[in-house]
């Protein structure tokens, strides 16, 4: 090998590197293309002309300088430009002449080029055209990618500079680098590389850029720094020789399989790694390194090893002498294959490649052994799930069957309260007949006062008792409501104990009442306490034995004076300790039918919910045979209740009969059948008595429903409606916002008639509409009250209308709907005021109302007719003219609001005012004269 590549002088070199090494070429016109460190120039050797073209067609820069180091005439219209950091320039030019056409540029700025260092271009014989360049290596063009393709790492060149290439004739190419001198032999699918240094003779292992030179006989030469080889390729051998490849060693987590523990060693390879074949990794080493080696030791610097773990890598991994060795880090669980070889000293890849195979073992969570017991305890979860399954669904079964039986029960209850609720309703309007009837014959027959009286309270009590239903309704629904207010609790614990004698003096009890201190001044909700008294005074005389006694203490607490407490003792027969607990419960009837009593079982969970309402606390100690007593705490300091608990009413006591109506003198009797009553109740019986009692001072009309009653207003003129709140079809609720909401009834009175005492139920009457509410069963006297009241308070309404000189509707107490009618029907009239013929037709078209509305209207707000306002205007009208003017003729006043007569304008203020015009004029001006 040696004697066939020559090493001659450095000086020799220098002058072949100076003659081969020139920036020119001469194309096949004669035409010199130089290299210069400004561009190209061109010499036509012809006519001794030439031309420079400095900036290669770019004209981007007047300062930029391209040194053009490499030319090569590609075809008589191509040439191609190698520069120093600019790429390569493609340039078209004229064949016949070779004047330039155009540059094109090729650089790593525009992908088409991996480095802008050219050291040479060179064309062989197959007409490809090769570049090498300085930190790119050999690029190779593609015409069809109109780029230059690295081939440095496909051809497993070495170095990374190339400065020279040469074709020899049998066509191989030798390729000068910076590691040696290359020669590639193409074959048909493949390229052999061998690859010459200083071991097989080179001057150096790198060269002189374009130092490189062919001669006739075929000889090649490359100059480089230590001289030049000269050699001819027909010589060179290319017999290939292979070095042994060993695995050197084998690292786990950086540490030698040598130096791991024995066990740990001989799990993964009982052999040297030279000698191993197999190399088996725990999940928890799968971190691990593979050194090798070739053992030709000849020109070990150069070697060159490819690898891959096949399973990991997709391709084969390079490396150098320096670096011999491959890491691999967290590799999952499987089974790999390590491949190795290397160059040999032709530069050719070993045939024959060391392969190590690698396992890495699963961890215990993911073995054979560890699914079969994932297996195994799926079964069991299945299993027990099925199994809880099914007793989740058993449980499941006997909860929804608990909690069908609790919604029946509950519903049973709900169904009994609903009953007691209807029935409740039912009763009190036969109790309002017996009320009202009562009534009727204190004012008839007022001798028999005893019997009203005895019939009186008996109505009472069924009333508190069919109440008691209502409320505890109420409790059940959260809307029973705490109001309060101050008054002498002693006193009214005497009133409602008072109430009780007759039925304690039937049943021959002895019943005493002891209050220590005998005035005790706190707050507390009457109508609350006034029950919870009921129940419990109700229960002890209920289940007392005939002769036995009945004690009520009303005191303070010793230790908290706002505390009263109030006690109800009986020496019956007590109660059993198992039956204490169940005492307050809903619907619990005790032992009532040893005592043949009739009970409801609601009567002491009422009362509990009454005492818990009012921050209170009740108990109840009783021994058998012995006798029972029921305690009641009750808070009566303000501080004890919210605000919204605290009612500012004074209280009064009720009395116990109704006061009885003195037959007025004949001469005072009003003449009240001059109006007209709507009666509105769906019960025939009450109706009826109603009808009766009411017809003889008022003209009755009835209806059964809300619907009827609004058929009956549209169609007839009514001066008041009474109206029952629970009928069918329409309700009064409902009836009465009917009516306050629709402007043509809007002005007529509506008095509500309920069974429903609460605030709250008189609240939402009122935000009804309604002009008054009466409680079932009513006292008569009551009802006509409210309705004289209410027929009164229209009449001054009229009355102040009349007496106006000048309309004011806000003193009046209208309301919106019928203040906004009023003002409009003003205003109406004001704009026709001096036009006499606008009468009650073109007063209803204008207000785009009829005439029969109208009427209804005008005369239940001001006690006019249609004809009758519009003069009343009209002479308001003159009062208000008088007052601005002062000084006017009366016909002129008369003609300016509408009387084309003015003797009958006279007459008219006159009846109106009470004086006449003039006289109302001279009112006006006599404070000024005086003045």
């Amino acid at each position: 090998m040696k004697t066939a590549i020559i090493a001659e002088k450095p000086s020799v070199a220098r002058e072949i590197a100076a003659i081969v090494g020139a920036n020119h070429k001469e194309d096949g016109n004669q035409v010199v293309w130089i290299g210069t460190l400004d561009g190209i120039s061109l010499f036509d050797t012809k006519t001794k002309q030439g031309k420079a073209y400095p900036d290669l067609g770019q004209n981007k820069d007047s300062n930029k300088h391209y040194n053009v180091f490499s030319i090569e005439e590609e075809n008589p219209t191509t040439v191609w430009l190698g520069t120093n950091g600019d790429g390569v320039f493609k340039v078209k030019k004229e064949a016949a002449t070779s004047k330039i056409v155009s540059f094109k540029q090729y650089s790593l700025t525009n992908q088409k080029l991996n480095n802008d260092n050219v050291q040479v271009i060179y064309k062989d014989s197959k007409g490809r055209i090769w570049l090498g360049s300085e930190g790119g290596g050999l690029s190779l063009f593609d015409g069809e990618k109109d780029a230059f393709v690295s081939v440095q790492q496909s051809y497993n060149l070495p170095g990374d500079i190339v400065y020279s290439i040469e074709e020899d004739n049998a066509g191989n190419l030798f390729v000068a680098t910076n590691a040696g001198l290359v020669k590639l032999e193409f074959g048909d699918s493949s390229v052999f590389c061998r690859i010459y240094t200083t071991s097989d003779g080179l001057q150096a292992n790198s060269f002189t850029r374009q130092a490189a030179f062919k001669t006739a006989d075929g000889t090649l030469y490359f100059g480089g720094h230590n001289g030049y080889n000269s050699f001819d390729p027909a010589l060179l051998s290319n017999k290939q020789s292979y070095s042994p490849l060993v695995i050197t060693d084998i690292k786990l987590y950086n540490k030698s399989l040598e130096n791991l523990s024995p066990k740990l060693r001989n799990k993964v390879s009982p052999d040297a790694p030279s000698y191993t074949q197999k190399i088996r990794l725990p999940y928890n080493y799968n971190n691990f390194t593979i050194e090798f080696a070739n053992l030709n030791y000849l020109n070990a610097s150069q070697e060159k090893y490819a690898y891959q773990l096949t399973g990991f890598d997709k391709e084969w991994q390079y490396t150098d002498a320096l670096h011999r060795f491959a890491s691999y880090n967290n590799l999952p669980q499987g089974s790999y294959r390590f491949l190795l070889k290397s160059l040999d000293e032709t530069g050719a890849w070993s045939e024959k490649e060391t392969v190590l195979n690698v396992v890495i073992l699963p961890p215990f969570w993911l073995t054979w052994w560890a699914f079969l017991i994932y297996f195994m305890l799926i079964l069991v979860a299945i299993y027990a799930g099925v199994t809880i399954a099914k007793n989740r669904i058993s449980l499941r079964n006997a909860l929804k069957v608990k909690s069908l039986e609790k919604i029946k029960t509950e519903e049973l209850n709900h169904a009994k309260l609903q009953f007691f609720t209807n029935i409740t309703h039912e009763f009190l309007t036969p109790l309002t007949i017996l009320s009202a009837s009562v009534d009727d014959l204190k004012m008839n027959e007022p001798q028999h006062q005893d019997q009203y009286e005895v019939m009186s309270t008996n109505i009472n009590r069924l009333i508190r008792l069919l109440q008691q239903i209502l409320e505890f309704r109420k409790a059940e629904t959260g809307n029973l409501k705490l109001k309060v207010s101050n008054g002498d609790i002693a006193d009214f614990v005497k009133t409602g104990v008072d109430s009780f004698k007759p039925l304690m003096k039937k049943n021959k009890m002895h019943f005493s009442l002891i209050s220590d201190p005998e005035s005790i001044v706190g707050f507390f909700d009457r109508d609350k306490l006034d029950k919870i008294l009921f129940n419990l005074l109700s229960n002890a005389a209920k289940y007392n034995k005939p002769g036995g006694f009945i004690q009520v203490n009303v005191s303070l607490d010793t230790e908290n004076k706002n505390i009263v407490i109030i006690s109800v003792k009986d020496n019956g027969d007590g109660i059993k300790p198992q039956d204490v607990k169940g005492l307050f419960k809903r619907f619990y009837e005790g032992d009532y039918r040893r005592f043949n009593t009739i009970g409801t079982g609601i009567g002491l969970s009422l009362t509990k919910d009454l005492v818990d309402l009012h921050k209170g606390v009740i108990r109840v100690e009783s021994e058998v045979g012995v006798g029972t007593t029921f305690f009641v705490q009750l808070p009566v300091n303000q501080d004890a209740y919210s605000e919204a608990e605290i009612d500012e009413y004074t209280y009064v006591p009720k009395e116990v009969t109704a006061p009885i109506v003195e037959p007025e003198e004949e001469g005072k009797e009003e003449h009240l059948k001059d109006y007209s009553l709507l009666l509105v109740e769906d019960n025939e019986e009450l109706l009826a008595l109603m009808v009766k009692l009411l017809s003889k001072e008022y003209n009755i009309v009835t209806a059964k429903n809300g619907r009827e009653a609004i058929e009956i207003l549209e169609a007839e003129y009514i001066d008041l409606v009474i109206s029952d709140v629970m009928m069918p079809v329409m309700d009064g609720l409902e009836f009465c916002k009917y009516v306050k909401n629709e402007f043509e009834l809007s002005h007529v009175p509506v008095i509500l008639l309920t069974a429903k005492n609460k605030e709250e139920d008189r609240i939402e009457s009122y935000d009804a509409g309604a002009d008054g509410f009466i409680t079932k069963p009513f006292n008569l006297n009551v009802l006509y009250s409210k309705i004289k009241n209410l027929l009164k308070a229209k009449e001054r309404v009229a009355h102040e209308f009349k007496k106006q000189y000048v309309f004011e509707a806000k003193g009046l107490n209208y309301s919106d709907i019928d203040e906004e009618f009023l003002n409009n029907a003003v205003a109406c009239i004001h704009q026709h005021i001096d036009d006499c013929d606008f009468d009650q037709k073109r007063f209803a078209d204008t207000m785009g109302i009829s005439k029969s509305t109208l009427y209804k209207k005008l005369k239940s707000l001001t006690g006019l007719n249609t004809s009758l306002f519009i003069r009343n205007i009209r002479l308001k009208t003159a009062c208000k003219v008088i007052e601005e003017k002062k000084k006017i003729r009366i016909s002129e006043l008369a003609y300016s609001v509408g009387f084309n007569d003015p003797k009958y304008f006279s007459a008219c203020f006159k009846k109106e005012f009470g004086l006449l015009p003039s006289e109302y004029l001279d009112k006006i001006l006599t404070p000024t004269n005086e003045n």
